[in-house]
């Protein structure tokens, strides 16, 4: 764990299970494959942005299960980082991690 703004950040890395952050087909079951920049979960593009690539681990929509991507790391986001997933409200995402 590291801290920004005096509350701790977790660090995630290759292996983790996460959700592509996808504009049709909601949240799609990944895992990350290599961070390929490392950088905080909650900076879209820019500075301090990081970069993510991964596999993809089940279908949804038009993506299939052992499909290869790179996205941003804000768009991949840690599966423990998601919060009520199945709420009517929809899912909240806490934006408190790091790829590393």
């Amino acid at each position: 764990m590291i801290a920004r703004h005096g509350r701790p950040v977790a660090v995630v890395g290759s292996g983790t299970l996460a959700y592509y952050d996808s504009l049709m087909s909601g949240l799609v079951p990944v895992k990350v494959t290599e961070v390929r920049t490392a950088g905080d979960g909650s900076v879209m593009a820019g500075c301090g942005a990081a970069s993510v690539a991964f596999q993809v681990t089940a279908k949804r929509g038009g993506w299939h299960a052992g499909d290869r991507h790179t996205a941003s790391g804000a768009s991949v986001i840690p599966r423990s980082h998601v919060r009520g997933l199945r709420s009517m409200s929809g899912p909240r995402i806490a934006s408190d991690y790091r790829w590393e």
